[in-house]
């Protein structure tokens, strides 16, 4: 009789993996799924800053083929109260004239809104607001230069200017009821040099006394001195702004222009356009 020797069952391997090395797998790619997540809303946010850059280019673009069009009519620009014609410093356009375009009201919310929103401008998402300057301080001589705030208006927020600036470069779009209480505001507030690169804001003690309804800066908000100087917010307090670049100290500092960033809390002003040859 013959007897064939089998080998037992259990004493064949068979390939596989342990446990250890499955939740090493799984540990790795945890890691790299993690890692590739977190890549989405850094690039939603860089897509949506994209946009808006887009978009603002946009209005610059459209503000400025309008007005080289129309003009601002520089012969009929009244004083308005204003010394317009003989300190050098920047002013809102006078909310009266003689000329169509000589002053704010001549160029309405349709105008100065974007994209153009026929019998809704109050809809569009973007604004421009302009002030001037007569470089020529000599009593009787012009010579205008035009700076355009670009605005962005942050759907549900109300731009209300429930205490009387000092002075608002679009008062004509100001009004507690809306629709215009949704249209972003330019206006005025005092300031002076404390250091080469932080301006005290405000009329107090501290520079701390902003006007009734405004919220303090915060980072990456711009803003026009008296002296058309040009200035982004780097980190602000309840005194205190400091800017990126030089506070010149030549220059008499005396008041900043910036846009009103109502209940939201969002920046308002997103771009500052100096403009050549826009009065006639």
């Amino acid at each position: 009789m013959n007897f064939q020797q089998r080998r037992p069952i259990h004493a064949q391997r068979r390939g596989g993996f342990t446990l250890a090395e499955i939740l090493i797998a799984m540990a790795v790619f945890l890691i790299g799924f993690i890692a590739v997540a977190s890549l989405f809303p850094a690039a939603a946010v860089l897509q949506k800053r994209t946009i808006d850059d887009v978009h603002i280019d946009e209005v610059a673009r459209s503000a400025k083929a309008m007005i080289a069009g129309r003009r601002f009519l520089g012969s009929n620009i009244s004083t308005d109260g204003d010394a317009i014609d003989t300190d050098g410093q920047v002013h809102p356009m006078p909310s009266t004239g003689t000329g169509l375009t000589s002053s704010i009201s001549g160029w309405t919310i349709q105008d100065r809104s974007f994209p153009t929103i026929v019998g809704a401008p109050y809809n569009a998402d973007y604004f421009w607001v302009p002030v001037v300057r007569d470089a020529d301080t000599a009593t009787g001589s012009r010579d205008w230069q035009v700076f355009l705030f670009v605005l962005r208006r942050d759907g549900g927020t109300q731009y209300n200017l429930s205490a009387a600036p000092a002075r608002n470069a679009n008062p004509s779009d100001d009004n507690t009821a809306a629709p215009l209480n949704f249209v972003p505001k330019v206006r005025s507030i005092a300031a002076s040099r404390t250091s080469v690169n932080t301006i005290s804001i405000g009329t107090g003690p501290g520079g701390n006394l902003l006007p009734t309804g405004d919220r303090r800066f915060i980072a990456g908000d711009l803003m026009l001195d008296n002296n058309v100087v040009i200035y982004r917010v780097a980190t602000s307090t309840d005194d205190d702004v400091r800017v990126d670049g030089l506070v010149p100290a030549d220059l008499p500092l005396t008041d900043v222009w910036y846009g009103h960033r109502g209940s939201g809390g969002e920046p308002t002003c997103k771009k500052i356009i100096i403009l050549t040859n826009a009065v006639n």
